[in-house]
């Protein structure tokens, strides 16, 4: 029997994903070639409450927020949501692309970034896609 066919299927979407991190992408446009140096950079300049939407499995990205007040975090899985560190003050699922709110007011958050939204895209088209939402 193949390596393949004594695969568990993972239960939940990102199953597979959980202590892991996918820092590959074949959309990558510009001066960094990993995917982390992204967040990084966007992540140190931020102040204030910010909300990383799509966090990832254990939210790889909440130590680079040094300079902020608040960080949150959601993501559409409940396991990777289960994943997040403590760092992130409020923990939530959520689904770009559905009915539900945000729940917060209008103008409380100062930032929003979606850290590991963007290597789920493989096309032009997703990217598009993606940014008319």
């Amino acid at each position: 029997m193949s390596q393949v066919q004594n695969q568990k299927e993972p239960t939940h979407l990102y199953d597979d994903k959980i202590n892991t991190y996918q820092s590959n992408n074949d959309m990558f446009i510009g001066r960094h070639k990993s995917f982390i140096d992204y967040g990084r950079e966007f992540a140190e300049k931020q102040t204030g409450h910010g909300l990383d939407v799509g966090a990832g499995p254990q939210g790889p990205y909440n130590n680079y927020f040094k300079n902020c007040s608040q960080l949150d975090a959601c993501d559409a899985e409940e396991c990777v949501v289960k994943s997040l560190p403590e760092t992130f003050k409020k923990r939530f699922m959520y689904s770009l692309g559905s009915d539900q709110p945000l729940p917060y007011e209008d103008e409380t958050l100062d930032f929003a970034m979606c850290s590991c939204v963007i290597q789920h895209l493989r096309s032009w088209a997703d990217v598009c896609s993606a940014f008319k939402e």
